[in-house]
């Protein structure tokens, strides 16, 4: 969906997307319901369109209201197929806790895989930023890009380094106070979905549990009643209360924004807001089943974990990050505040246009993998690497879709028309892999995923905050420009 709406105006940015994380909201509960046998898959895909149907009709108000043409097939966005009920018909029971995905047709031995890319690094000098490997155990499963102020908004769990502070609620002025993991006071923030060795335990780190979030809890109840709102206008409210806006009809949407700003955003908000919605508001009050219980409770439907088919021992990261010239003979510093996704999480689904996994191994780093797991000889770590679109538009931190401010350089290192050359951020990721007590030898370990997206690995992303105190950010450039190795 995000990726037909190529050019949102400004105006209209902040709730398209808003907008677009609640399309993902609603995928993911349709999967819930689905694969927790509540609904057929006939009925949550029947929900799922209705719901997707009045989200798309107020994107596309608010692309009119801000100046915009609407996109001329918005309204065949809306329709979907439930793609993991025919994967998990042709599956079987293979892979996972006997849960579809990854397979063992998704895993190759590196030893096999001809080269196909080099081992030499860019041209021009480089700054290193060392920021640890989330020592401090900072997981969850929020992605402040592209779903902000959405509890779970990623239904997988995120490894965190740098910035202390990151979680769906951040802003800049809090990245801007927080702490942070890296040297030189670098408060940028870096984050990817954690790698599980796959041994069948329910290793819940960062995943919603009832008392874990406390009064943001209730984002996540409103995200549940999503799925039984019959009008528009009870839907604008609950999404409202979800995002600050609402995603109903013309005039349920001034309603639903001004009470999603009052309540929604309001730690103590209500959970459930419109008493008439009876199923909605058993959910979101008082159910010791749902988000809301006692400390120590079992994790939620949806909570990014083993709800989210998200199982195994999360495995420990060796990141190295820095930042490159990426091909260019120069560049210039990037905006603090300044937000980048590479990769696409959903690119089993969406297609491979903007997916940027690479898989490898030690000592064999000229082999690298776009929609393979590695199997590395004994001895030799798997490698995960993240190279960052590296071309800005000289104006945004940020766009509607979270992709239109930064394209990627050519081969020569060239930006396109209207866009300039920052530093490369460059993320290479080290795992040791174990060999033991695995549920299949065949599937060892896997990303964590979207559960409709089946672990696969093309499916593999990165995220970046640049926070970078000015100065540092000058040193960085003034060292990638004289070619040295900072």
């Amino acid at each position: 969906m995000s990726l037909a709406l190529d050019q949102v105006p400004q105006g209209a940015k902040e709730s398209v997307g808003q907008k677009l994380a609640t399309l993902d909201q609603q995928v993911a509960q349709a999967y819930g319901q689905w694969h927790s046998k509540e609904q057929s898959s006939e009925e949550a895909l029947g929900e799922l369109n209705q719901q997707r149907q009045a989200t798309i009709r107020s994107i596309g108000q608010d692309l009119k209201n801000a100046g915009a043409q609407e996109p001329a097939d918005m309204g065949s966005m809306a329709q979907c197929q439930m793609m993991q009920e025919q994967a998990g018909q042709e599956g079987g029971d293979e892979g996972q806790q006997g849960q579809q995905g990854p397979k063992a047709e998704d895993f190759v031995d590196i030893t096999q895989v001809q080269p196909n890319a080099s081992k030499e690094e860019d041209s021009g000098g480089s700054f290193e930023t060392k920021c640890g490997a989330n020592g401090n155990e900072h997981f969850n499963s929020d992605n402040v890009i592209a779903a902000p102020g959405v509890l779970n908004g990623a239904h997988h769990v995120h490894d965190y380094v740098g910035n202390e502070d990151t979680n769906a609620q951040s802003s800049d002025e809090s990245l801007a106070a927080a702490g942070t993991t890296c040297a030189k006071g670098d408060q940028s923030t870096h984050y990817w979905p954690v790698i599980r060795s796959l041994d069948g335990n329910e290793d819940q780190r960062g995943a919603v549990q009832q008392g874990d979030a406390g009064d943001q809890a209730a984002n996540d109840v409103s995200a549940k009643s999503l799925t039984h709102n019959d009008q528009g206008q009870d839907q604008g409210q609950d999404q409202g209360q979800d995002q600050g806006q609402d995603q109903g009809q013309d005039q349920g949407q001034d309603q639903g924004q001004d009470q999603g700003q009052d309540q929604g955003q309001d730690q103590g908000q209500d959970q459930g807001q419109d008493q008439g919605q009876d199923q909605g508001q058993d959910q979101g009050q008082g159910d010791d089943d749902q988000v809301g219980g006692g400390e120590g409770a079992e994790a939620q439907p949806g909570d990014g974990g083993a709800n989210d088919l998200n199982v195994g021992t999360i495995l420990d990261p060796e990141p190295t990050i820095k930042l490159t010239s990426g091909g260019a003979d120069e560049v210039t510093e990037m905006p603090r505040f300044l937000r980048i996704i590479t990769g696409d999480a959903k690119a089993f689904t969406n297609g491979d246009e903007n997916a940027n996994a690479s898989w490898s191994c030690e000592g064999f780093e000229d082999r690298q993998l776009k929609d393979k797991y590695p199997l590395c000889p004994e001895g030799k770590k798997m490698i995960r690497t993240f190279k960052f679109q590296n071309c800005w538009d000289g104006q945004n931190t940020d766009s509607g879709n979270h992709r239109d401010h930064m394209e990627f350089s050519d081969d020569q290192g060239n930006c396109p028309e209207g866009f300039q050359n920052i530093p490369q951020v460059q993320q290479t990721i080290k795992y040791d892999i174990p060999s033991q007590n695995l549920v299949n030898a065949d599937t060892p370990f896997a990303v964590d995923s979207f559960p409709e997206q089946l672990h696969n690995p093309i499916t593999d992303h990165s995220d970046f905050i640049n926070v970078m105190p000015e100065d540092l950010m000058k040193t960085a450039v003034d060292c990638i420009n004289e070619n040295k190795e900072c």
